[in-house]
């Protein structure tokens, strides 16, 4: 996707800082909320509707981070986790995707729209 703003993470940056230890927990609000910003500003350039679900992100990554927290101190965490990665992520993951295939089918889609 084409970068906007001066912060807008690479696809490398962004699965790259996933994997260090206690900064990912900050790190998953971050990219998947802006993820979710930059699809839906792409979205309106084309003259879609905004359908990128940045409300659901931050409960999914606030949920995936207590689950986290949770599973170091008690076996219930990984209730949690499991339930997160079972459900949550896949149902984010669906409405992302849907998104951005609507932007990809949308007539006159420039290739640099698509994720």
């Amino acid at each position: 996707m084409p970068r906007l703003r001066r912060d807008d993470p690479s696809a490398t940056v962004a699965i790259g800082l996933c994997f260090v230890p206690v900064f990912n927990l900050y790190w998953f609000f971050f990219s998947y909320r802006r993820l979710c910003v930059r699809i839906n500003e792409q979205r309106c350039f084309h003259g879609l509707p905004p359908t990128a679900p940045e409300w659901l992100s931050i409960p999914v990554c606030a949920l995936f981070a207590c689950g986290i927290l949770a599973s170091l101190f008690t076996a219930a965490g990984l209730y949690v986790l499991g339930t997160v990665g079972a459900v949550a992520m896949p149902v984010l993951a669906a409405l992302v995707q849907h998104s951005v295939n609507e932007l990809c089918t949308q007539e006159g889609a420039a290739p640099a729209a698509m994720v």
